[in-house]
Protein backbone atom coordinates (compact mmCIF):
# COMPACT_ATOMS: atom_id res chain seq x y z
CA UNK A 1 0.00 0.00 0.00
CA UNK A 2 1.41 3.38 -1.03
CA UNK A 3 1.16 6.35 1.34
CA UNK A 4 1.79 9.92 0.26
CA UNK A 5 5.04 11.28 1.65
CA UNK A 6 3.12 14.34 2.80
CA UNK A 7 0.98 12.13 5.09
CA UNK A 8 3.84 10.28 6.78
CA UNK A 9 4.58 13.05 9.32
CA UNK A 10 0.90 13.11 10.32
CA UNK A 11 0.82 9.36 10.88
CA UNK A 12 3.85 9.63 13.16
CA UNK A 13 2.23 12.32 15.30
CA UNK A 14 4.04 15.38 13.92
CA UNK A 15 6.12 15.54 17.09
CA UNK A 16 8.32 18.26 15.62
CA UNK A 17 11.97 18.31 14.73
CA UNK A 18 13.09 16.63 11.50
CA UNK A 19 9.82 14.76 11.13
CA UNK A 20 7.99 17.98 10.31
CA UNK A 21 10.48 19.36 7.91
CA UNK A 22 8.97 19.80 4.48
CA UNK A 23 5.39 19.30 5.69
CA UNK A 24 2.64 21.53 4.37
CA UNK A 25 2.04 24.72 6.32
CA UNK A 26 -0.05 24.00 9.42
CA UNK A 27 0.28 20.23 9.11
CA UNK A 28 2.35 19.99 12.30
CA UNK A 29 0.16 22.20 14.49
CA UNK A 30 -0.43 19.86 17.47
CA UNK A 31 -2.34 22.26 19.65
CA UNK A 32 -5.62 20.46 18.87
CA UNK A 33 -4.13 17.00 18.33
CA UNK A 34 -5.05 15.64 21.79
CA UNK A 35 -7.97 17.64 23.19
CA UNK A 36 -8.54 17.41 26.94
CA UNK A 37 -11.68 15.48 27.84
CA UNK A 38 -13.71 17.06 30.61
CA UNK A 39 -14.93 14.21 32.82
CA UNK A 40 -16.75 16.53 35.19
CA UNK A 41 -14.59 15.29 38.11
CA UNK A 42 -12.58 18.09 39.76
CA UNK A 43 -8.84 17.56 40.05
CA UNK A 44 -7.28 18.58 43.36
CA UNK A 45 -3.64 18.78 44.28
CA UNK A 46 -2.76 16.03 46.74
CA UNK A 47 -1.08 17.43 49.82
CA UNK A 48 -0.12 15.74 53.06
CA UNK A 49 -2.69 16.69 55.72
CA UNK A 50 -1.61 18.59 58.80
CA UNK A 51 -2.81 17.47 62.23
CA UNK A 52 -5.50 19.59 63.86
CA UNK A 53 -4.92 17.93 67.25
CA UNK A 54 -1.87 17.47 69.46
CA UNK A 55 -1.11 14.38 71.55
CA UNK A 56 -2.54 16.31 74.52
CA UNK A 57 -5.77 16.94 72.61
CA UNK A 58 -6.05 13.21 71.83
CA UNK A 59 -5.64 12.40 75.53
CA UNK A 60 -8.24 14.97 76.57
CA UNK A 61 -10.75 13.55 74.08
CA UNK A 62 -10.17 9.99 75.28
CA UNK A 63 -10.61 11.02 78.92
CA UNK A 64 -13.84 12.84 78.09
CA UNK A 65 -15.27 9.86 76.21
CA UNK A 66 -14.29 7.30 78.86
CA UNK A 67 -15.74 9.44 81.66
CA UNK A 68 -19.20 8.25 80.57
CA UNK A 69 -18.27 4.56 81.01
CA UNK A 70 -17.69 2.08 78.23
CA UNK A 71 -20.23 0.37 75.93
CA UNK A 72 -21.26 -3.09 77.04
CA UNK A 73 -23.96 -5.56 76.11
CA UNK A 74 -25.21 -6.00 79.67
CA UNK A 75 -26.42 -2.40 79.86
CA UNK A 76 -28.44 -2.87 76.67
CA UNK A 77 -30.06 -6.04 77.98
CA UNK A 78 -30.92 -4.48 81.35
CA UNK A 79 -32.40 -1.37 79.75
CA UNK A 80 -34.51 -3.34 77.28
CA UNK A 81 -35.84 -5.89 79.79
CA UNK A 82 -36.44 -3.14 82.36
CA UNK A 83 -38.66 -1.24 79.93
CA UNK A 84 -40.44 -4.39 78.76
CA UNK A 85 -41.32 -5.20 82.38
CA UNK A 86 -43.53 -2.11 82.44
CA UNK A 87 -45.86 -3.53 79.79
CA UNK A 88 -48.73 -5.97 80.22
CA UNK A 89 -50.48 -8.80 78.38
CA UNK A 90 -52.19 -6.41 75.97
CA UNK A 91 -49.19 -4.16 75.24
CA UNK A 92 -46.67 -5.34 74.24
CA UNK A 93 -47.88 -8.84 75.16
CA UNK A 94 -44.49 -10.23 76.27
CA UNK A 95 -41.66 -9.48 78.67
CA UNK A 96 -38.99 -10.31 76.08
CA UNK A 97 -40.39 -10.03 72.53
CA UNK A 98 -41.72 -7.14 70.45
CA UNK A 99 -43.69 -8.79 67.68
CA UNK A 100 -44.80 -7.41 64.32
CA UNK A 101 -48.29 -7.01 65.75
CA UNK A 102 -47.01 -3.92 67.59
CA UNK A 103 -44.78 -2.53 64.86
CA UNK A 104 -46.93 0.63 64.66
CA UNK A 105 -46.89 1.00 68.43
CA UNK A 106 -49.06 0.67 71.51
CA UNK A 107 -49.32 2.38 74.89
CA UNK A 108 -49.42 0.23 78.05
CA UNK A 109 -51.49 1.27 81.11
CA UNK A 110 -48.17 2.22 82.76
CA UNK A 111 -47.72 4.96 80.15
CA UNK A 112 -44.84 3.24 78.34
CA UNK A 113 -44.95 3.22 74.54
CA UNK A 114 -43.72 0.20 72.54
CA UNK A 115 -43.10 -0.02 68.80
CA UNK A 116 -40.93 -2.00 66.40
CA UNK A 117 -39.65 -5.56 66.51
CA UNK A 118 -37.13 -7.13 68.87
CA UNK A 119 -36.28 -10.53 70.33
CA UNK A 120 -34.42 -11.44 73.51
CA UNK A 121 -33.47 -15.08 74.13
CA UNK A 122 -31.33 -16.70 76.82
CA UNK A 123 -29.93 -20.21 77.18
CA UNK A 124 -28.07 -22.34 79.71
CA UNK A 125 -26.22 -25.52 78.67
CA UNK A 126 -24.61 -27.91 81.13
CA UNK A 127 -22.39 -30.85 80.16
CA UNK A 128 -19.10 -32.48 81.10
CA UNK A 129 -17.18 -29.46 79.73
CA UNK A 130 -18.89 -27.14 82.20
CA UNK A 131 -21.74 -24.63 82.16
CA UNK A 132 -22.31 -22.27 79.26
CA UNK A 133 -24.71 -19.37 79.64
CA UNK A 134 -25.63 -17.18 76.68
CA UNK A 135 -28.15 -14.63 75.50
CA UNK A 136 -28.89 -12.54 72.44
CA UNK A 137 -30.84 -9.35 71.79
CA UNK A 138 -31.64 -7.91 68.39
CA UNK A 139 -34.17 -5.76 66.61
CA UNK A 140 -35.26 -2.37 65.33
CA UNK A 141 -37.45 -0.54 67.82
CA UNK A 142 -38.42 2.62 69.66
CA UNK A 143 -39.56 2.48 73.28
CA UNK A 144 -40.73 5.59 75.12
CA UNK A 145 -40.79 6.35 78.84
CA UNK A 146 -43.88 8.07 80.29
CA UNK A 147 -41.89 11.34 80.52
CA UNK A 148 -41.16 11.28 76.77
CA UNK A 149 -37.53 10.10 76.78
CA UNK A 150 -36.89 7.33 74.27
CA UNK A 151 -34.77 4.20 74.08
CA UNK A 152 -34.28 3.28 70.44
CA UNK A 153 -32.03 0.92 68.53
CA UNK A 154 -31.33 -0.84 65.30
CA UNK A 155 -28.85 -3.63 65.88
CA UNK A 156 -27.95 -6.48 68.16
CA UNK A 157 -25.99 -7.56 71.24
CA UNK A 158 -24.78 -10.99 72.34
CA UNK A 159 -23.03 -12.43 75.37
CA UNK A 160 -21.78 -15.87 76.38
CA UNK A 161 -19.84 -17.24 79.33
CA UNK A 162 -18.43 -20.66 80.14
CA UNK A 163 -17.22 -22.01 83.46
CA UNK A 164 -15.25 -25.26 83.50
CA UNK A 165 -15.06 -27.78 86.36
CA UNK A 166 -11.40 -26.83 87.03
CA UNK A 167 -12.34 -23.16 87.61
CA UNK A 168 -11.37 -21.58 84.30
CA UNK A 169 -13.77 -19.02 82.82
CA UNK A 170 -14.18 -17.58 79.31
CA UNK A 171 -16.48 -14.78 78.17
CA UNK A 172 -17.38 -13.18 74.84
CA UNK A 173 -19.62 -10.27 73.96
CA UNK A 174 -20.46 -8.26 70.85
CA UNK A 175 -22.35 -5.05 70.07
CA UNK A 176 -23.42 -3.85 66.64
CA UNK A 177 -25.69 -1.19 65.22
CA UNK A 178 -26.94 2.03 66.80
CA UNK A 179 -28.33 2.40 70.35
CA UNK A 180 -29.36 5.38 72.46
CA UNK A 181 -31.33 5.90 75.67
CA UNK A 182 -32.07 9.58 76.17
CA UNK A 183 -32.73 9.05 79.89
CA UNK A 184 -29.24 7.69 80.61
CA UNK A 185 -26.30 9.74 81.88
CA UNK A 186 -23.81 7.09 80.71
CA UNK A 187 -22.36 6.30 77.27
CA UNK A 188 -25.82 5.04 76.29
CA UNK A 189 -27.23 8.53 76.74
CA UNK A 190 -24.49 9.87 74.43
CA UNK A 191 -25.47 7.30 71.81
CA UNK A 192 -23.48 4.32 70.55
CA UNK A 193 -22.86 3.19 67.00
CA UNK A 194 -20.40 0.63 65.70
CA UNK A 195 -19.26 -2.97 65.64
CA UNK A 196 -17.39 -3.99 68.75
CA UNK A 197 -16.27 -7.17 70.52
CA UNK A 198 -14.98 -7.94 74.01
CA UNK A 199 -13.55 -11.22 75.24
CA UNK A 200 -11.88 -12.36 78.41
CA UNK A 201 -11.61 -15.00 81.06
CA UNK A 202 -9.84 -16.32 84.11
CA UNK A 203 -6.62 -18.34 83.93
CA UNK A 204 -4.98 -19.71 87.07
CA UNK A 205 -7.19 -17.42 89.13
CA UNK A 206 -6.25 -14.20 87.29
CA UNK A 207 -8.50 -12.32 84.85
CA UNK A 208 -7.66 -11.06 81.37
CA UNK A 209 -9.72 -9.10 78.86
CA UNK A 210 -9.37 -7.70 75.32
CA UNK A 211 -11.44 -5.37 73.14
CA UNK A 212 -11.58 -4.96 69.35
CA UNK A 213 -13.58 -2.87 66.93
CA UNK A 214 -15.05 0.48 66.06
CA UNK A 215 -17.01 2.56 68.55
CA UNK A 216 -18.73 5.91 68.03
CA UNK A 217 -19.87 7.53 71.28
CA UNK A 218 -21.55 10.88 70.82
CA UNK A 219 -19.33 12.80 68.40
CA UNK A 220 -16.18 10.74 69.04
CA UNK A 221 -15.05 7.96 66.67
CA UNK A 222 -12.70 5.37 68.16
CA UNK A 223 -11.19 2.09 67.02
CA UNK A 224 -9.60 -0.43 69.39
CA UNK A 225 -7.04 -2.78 67.90
CA UNK A 226 -6.62 -5.77 70.24
CA UNK A 227 -6.29 -3.63 73.36
CA UNK A 228 -5.53 -6.26 76.01
CA UNK A 229 -5.20 -6.36 79.81
CA UNK A 230 -3.74 -9.36 81.66
CA UNK A 231 -3.73 -9.14 85.45
CA UNK A 232 -1.79 -12.41 85.65
CA UNK A 233 1.00 -11.11 83.41
CA UNK A 234 4.11 -9.10 84.27
CA UNK A 235 2.35 -5.75 83.67
CA UNK A 236 -0.48 -6.52 86.11
CA UNK A 237 -3.22 -4.90 84.06
CA UNK A 238 -1.33 -2.20 82.17
CA UNK A 239 -2.60 -2.83 78.63
CA UNK A 240 -0.93 -3.43 75.28
CA UNK A 241 -2.40 -2.63 71.87
CA UNK A 242 -3.57 0.53 70.17
CA UNK A 243 -6.40 3.05 70.21
CA UNK A 244 -7.30 5.10 67.15
CA UNK A 245 -9.19 8.37 67.22
CA UNK A 246 -10.63 10.06 64.09
CA UNK A 247 -10.79 13.82 63.70
CA UNK A 248 -13.58 15.84 62.06
CA UNK A 249 -11.92 15.52 58.62
CA UNK A 250 -11.71 11.73 58.79
CA UNK A 251 -7.98 11.43 59.56
CA UNK A 252 -6.80 8.98 62.21
CA UNK A 253 -4.53 9.42 65.22
CA UNK A 254 -3.05 6.15 66.50
CA UNK A 255 -1.90 5.79 70.10
CA UNK A 256 0.14 2.63 70.60
CA UNK A 257 1.10 0.86 73.82
CA UNK A 258 3.94 -1.57 73.20
CA UNK A 259 3.34 -4.02 76.04
CA UNK A 260 6.37 -2.84 78.04
CA UNK A 261 4.24 -2.04 81.13
CA UNK A 262 4.39 1.69 80.33
CA UNK A 263 1.24 3.83 80.32
CA UNK A 264 2.92 6.15 77.79
CA UNK A 265 3.00 5.66 74.03
CA UNK A 266 3.51 7.78 70.93
CA UNK A 267 0.60 9.28 69.02
CA UNK A 268 1.04 9.05 65.23
CA UNK A 269 -1.07 11.10 62.83
CA UNK A 270 -2.01 9.84 59.36
CA UNK A 271 0.47 6.99 59.57
CA UNK A 272 3.69 9.00 59.47
CA UNK A 273 3.64 12.11 61.69
CA UNK A 274 4.75 11.43 65.26
CA UNK A 275 3.07 13.90 67.63
CA UNK A 276 4.97 12.71 70.69
CA UNK A 277 4.01 10.70 73.76
CA UNK A 278 0.65 10.45 75.48
CA UNK A 279 0.48 9.06 79.01
CA UNK A 280 -2.89 7.74 80.13
CA UNK A 281 -3.73 5.09 82.71
CA UNK A 282 -6.23 2.68 81.14
CA UNK A 283 -6.39 0.22 84.04
CA UNK A 284 -9.80 1.64 85.13
CA UNK A 285 -11.11 1.02 81.61
CA UNK A 286 -9.88 -2.58 81.72
CA UNK A 287 -11.57 -3.12 85.09
CA UNK A 288 -14.81 -1.62 83.73
CA UNK A 289 -14.75 -3.92 80.69
CA UNK A 290 -13.97 -6.96 82.84
CA UNK A 291 -16.75 -6.37 85.37
CA UNK A 292 -19.39 -5.88 82.64
CA UNK A 293 -18.13 -8.91 80.72
CA UNK A 294 -17.95 -11.31 83.65
CA UNK A 295 -21.59 -10.89 84.72
CA UNK A 296 -24.40 -13.01 83.22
Amino acid sequence: MLVSRLLLPLLHGCAGGDACEGAAEGACDTSEATPRVDTGVPIFAQEDPTPEWTAIDVGDTLREVLAHGFPNAQALKETYLGMMANGDASCPGSDTILSEAYILGCVAPSGYFYSGVCVYEGNVLENEAGTTTSWGLGGDFLLEYPDGDVFEAGGGATWSGQQTPDGDETYESALRGTWIDASSETWLGQGFSGLFEARGGVRAGEPWVAIDGGVAIGDADLYFDDLRWDWGGPCRGTPAGSVRLRDTRGYWYVWSLEGDCDICGDVVFHGDTNLGPLCLDLQPLGADVWHSLAMP
